[in-house]
């Protein structure tokens, strides 16, 4: 209930002010929510959410029930004022709390959440967020916390969301207000949880009725410790030991109303270096005129439309227009910055004026522009006597570091390039760079007329042929800015869909419950025949198959079974081996990865979308670490797909893991067990995929996001590539070599609509090749997407679909369908083999393991 978000250490470029927006609950979480769950279906990755909570809560009322926490239990006083019989323990105060707020037929409070840090006699932070809440049982209600005003008047809710300008969300007001209603759109519940004190107390107590399982969830210990006064509140303070820390609740005495929250800071203070912590951290809601008495305001419970407001029934995210983004300075003025040279002299636009300028911002500590600089300075060689062209290496360092510092820097890489220094921090307050190395080109003009936020790929080559345009009095600004005028066109289509409650379309897709398919009949391959091999029922609930080569050749067949276990099988069928993956109770995995390093050894991982860690084991299922360790306590928003891979072939294999909103995508080091880089300039990075080798055996790390194109990240961490297909939007993407040339095909995956799936082929040129429309509907259960093998003789190897229908479909490396059949019931794996020189098809399903033989009916051509 009470979570934080992890700061993350990056090489990031960030203002302040923008910083503090996110913290008090900004956009930076929307876009966690425009994602689609590829192995559950819309629908599927909620249902499994919920039963994870439907069982916490099951054990939280085991716990209420059984008092098995530190606190015993007092009986319930008789109402929420005046009880004849004080609790005495803190297990009795909470009871007390929740029975007033749920008897309450009126509530109002206005309060002030505070974050302050302090090292020595320097405050870091001291910022404040005003909040209020009105309530009117059964369907009145108000609240104005973090960047939300929501306002039910019995009639309709309306909410708007601070970033989201322009849209106000309006929904028929239910009968009776439940906790469910507010979450019911899943921006608003991501902006309503994603603060850095998580969901407000209010409505969990004023709309949930099994609210203290909630705040006391098993296991966790509560004492009831000295008491306090706040201004002429006597209250009880209840302190709660959570795994991030020790939280404590100011209860009322009189009216056991809820006075204030201290927050854990511990895992706050872990993120800083030692030698930094700061000394002191507070994180305090304060609820200063709480009362069960009718909200003071008249209008309370009126919520006033602004007249440009768009009423959606959904909403979508922030129109990129409004957001923060070096793009929308493409064809404008450059940004009136001001710069110094080292000896002191102001470097501003003026002293430009027409001339062809390239602005590199740069850090001493940041390896990437150390990269690149050494590319830039050949260009600048090039064009170094040219007096129309000026090149200026930006240093982003900090007044503390000195000139002959970032000089000798220069000296070691033998960069001549003339250097300037951003002291007011103008890079990202007027040129909104998320990050270094980040370059701009300037025009003759003064128009910004290109600009990369990473290291650009092909510097040496791409760069003089941008200049020599520049040069020529041509613009290049329309290549840079047509992936953003394409998201402004999604935008303001998602936005009409929004207005007329029609399902969303492509990456403006809420999670959104959509039936299971109907499984079909049972139907037989018409190119081949499927050969019993065997079948097992040992495991409990198998699902997602995974099969790998043992040494000699052989197969191991393993098969993630109950979320929790991994069972391994023999080819013909034997139960060898059950592991236990050693998962806390709420931790579960669907799917395995697995990778072999040059020396030979093989490793697996385990994973599901939404969790917070990654497994990491040896061949036999030996546990090496989980990542990241401490998530269970400091908690991300949830980990999508990871892959085991050695991107620049020096033997050594690395771990990269994807995750769900702004935490982007990290490389972890497998022997230090920590991260190597992390990169946050995407967002939701929903499958990650490896291509090919370049000359020198390098490959890049291609990442499906929400951002609708697949960029492409080399094993430093580094943009090098990115592609978008037109008119389509990948969620998900996949590459395999299918035809044995080592060059991968590569497929992804487009939604037509919510419930309708399409597998697009491509190549990396950005070339839509082909489409293969699946049934509609989702799949019952977390079965991964996209498989590979060869069942049938005398072809290559091909793509195998399963539909969410039960039907299992062969598709070409062209296309072209080969083979369509129905299994009969939901899937839940698939696996492709060969065993005594013969292929063999592995099917999971709710009933059992199957394998089955193949034998071809007739020659195919």
């Amino acid at each position: 209930m009470y979570g934080f978000r992890k700061p993350q250490v990056s090489c990031h470029v960030e203002d302040r002010s923008r910083s503090r927006r996110k913290l008090w609950g900004g956009h930076g979480g929307i876009g966690r929510v425009i994602k689609i769950c590829i192995y559950y279906g819309m629908g599927g990755f909620l249902g499994l959410l919920g039963l994870f909570l439907e069982g916490c809560n099951r054990a939280g009322q085991q716990v209420a029930e059984t008092g098995a926490v530190r606190a015993s239990g007092d009986s319930l006083p008789s109402g929420g004022q005046g009880s004849e019989k004080p609790p005495t323990t803190a297990r009795g105060v909470l009871e007390a709390m929740v029975k007033a707020y749920q008897t309450a037929s009126q509530y109002a409070d206005t309060g002030e959440l505070r974050f302050y840090m302090r090292r020595g006699r320097e405050v870091l932070v001291d910022d404040k967020v005003d909040f209020a809440v009105s309530f009117h049982r059964p369907n009145r209600l108000r609240m104005e916390v973090y960047q939300i005003k929501l306002v039910c008047d019995g009639k309709q809710l309306r909410a708007a969301i601070q970033d989201l300008h322009g849209q106000v969300l309006e929904l028929p007001a239910p009968a009776e207000l439940t906790l469910k209603d507010l979450q019911q759109d899943a921006i608003l519940a991501e902006v309503l949880t994603g603060g850095i004190a998580g969901p407000p107390p209010q409505p969990l107590l004023l709309l949930e009725k099994n609210a203290l399982p909630r705040i006391l969830p098993q296991g966790v210990e509560a004492e009831l410790i000295e008491p306090g006064d706040l201004g002429e509140h006597p209250c009880y303070r209840v302190q709660i030991r959570q795994p991030e820390g020790i939280q404590i609740l100011w209860v009322d005495k009189k009216e056991f109303l809820l006075r204030r929250i201290e927050y854990p800071t511990q895992m706050l203070a872990a993120q800083f270096p030692q030698d930094a912590k700061p000394d002191e951290i507070l994180l305090v809601a304060d609820f200063h005129s709480a009362t069960f008495q009718p909200p003071k305001d008249p209008k309370a419970f009126v919520f006033e439309v602004p007249p440009d407001a768009k009423l959606v029934k959904y909403f979508i995210p922030p129109d990129p227009r409004t957001l923060p983004d070096p793009v929308q300075l493409l064809n404008k003025q450059v940004p009136d910055f001001k710069f110094t040279d080292l000896s002191g002299k102001p470097v501003t636009p003026k002293d430009l004026a027409g001339k062809v300028v390239y602005l590199d911002f740069w850090g001493p500590q940041c390896a990437p522009c150390r990269q690149m600089l050494p590319q830039l300075e050949k260009v600048f060689q090039k064009y170094k006597e040219n007096p129309q062209v000026v090149f200026l290496a930006v240093s982003v360092a900090p007044p503390t570091v000195e000139n002959k510092q970032l000089e000798q820097i220069f000296g070691e890489l033998k960069v001549t390039v003339p250097m300037v220094r951003d002291l007011e921090g103008q890079g990202s307050q007027l040129f909104m760079i998320p990050g270094i190395p980040a370059s701009f080109l300037i025009g003759k003009d003064g128009r910004v007329q290109d600009y990369q936020i990473g290291l650009p790929p092909n510097l040496e080559t791409e760069l003089p042929a941008k200049i020599e345009k520049l040069l020529a009095g041509q613009d290049i600004y329309q290549q840079a800015l047509a992936p953003f005028q394409e998201r402004v066109r999604q935008y303001e289509a998602a936005l009409q869909r929004a207005m007329e409650g029609k399902p969303p379309e492509g990456i403006f897709q809420q999670q959104m419950e959509i039936p299971p398919a109907k499984i079909e009949p049972k139907s037989e391959p018409t190119g081949f025949r499927l050969q019993p091999l065997w079948k097992s029922q040992q495991c409990i609930q198998p699902g997602n198959i995974l099969v790998v080569d043992r040494p000699d050749g052989s197969l191991r067949i393993l098969v993630v079974d109950g979320f929790k276990r991994v069972c391994e099988f023999s080819p013909d069928g034997k139960l060898l081996h059950t592991y236990d993956l050693g998962l806390q109770p709420q931790e579960a995995v669907t799917f395995l990865i697995t990778g072999v390093g040059g020396d030979g050894r093989r490793l697996f991982g385990a994973l599901a979308p939404g969790q917070q860690r990654v497994h990491l084991f040896n061949d036999q299922f030996q546990e090496l670490f989980r990542f990241p360790a401490d998530a269970l306590q400091n908690p991300h928003p949830g980990i999508y797909d990871a892959l085991l891979a050695d991107l620049n072939t020096d033997g050594q294999i690395e771990l990269y893991v994807s995750y769900w909103g702004p935490v982007g995508v990290q490389q972890v080091d497998l022997a230090k067990k920590d991260r190597r880089w992390g990169f946050r300039q995407i967002e939701n990075v929903v499958r990650l995929a490896v291509g090919p080798s370049d000359a020198q055996g390098k490959r890049l790390l291609w990442c499906t996001h929400s951002g609708a194109s697949l960029i492409g990240l080399d094993s430093d961490g580094q943009r090098q590539a990115e592609l978008m297909l037109p008119n389509r939007v990948l969620y998900a993407a996949f590459a395999q070599d299918l035809t044995g040339d080592g060059q991968p095909e590569w497929c992804g995956i487009h939604f037509t609509t919510l419930d309708q799936m399409v597998i697009v082929g491509f190549d990396l040129a950005g070339k839509e090749l082909w489409t293969y429309p699946l049934p509609k509907g989702r799949h019952e259960h977390p079965i991964e997407p996209v498989f590979v093998g060869q069942l049938v003789p005398n072809r290559p190897k091909h793509w195998i679909f399963p539909g969410p229908d039960g039907s299992i479909h062969l598709v070409g490396a062209d296309g072209n369908r080969i083979d369509t059949f129905c299994y009969g019931e939901a899937l839940c794996g698939l696996a492709a083999g060969m065993f005594q020189g013969q292929p063999i098809l592995i099917v999971s399903t709710p009933k059992a393991l199957e394998a089955w033989r193949i034998e071809p009916l007739q020659p195919l051509p």
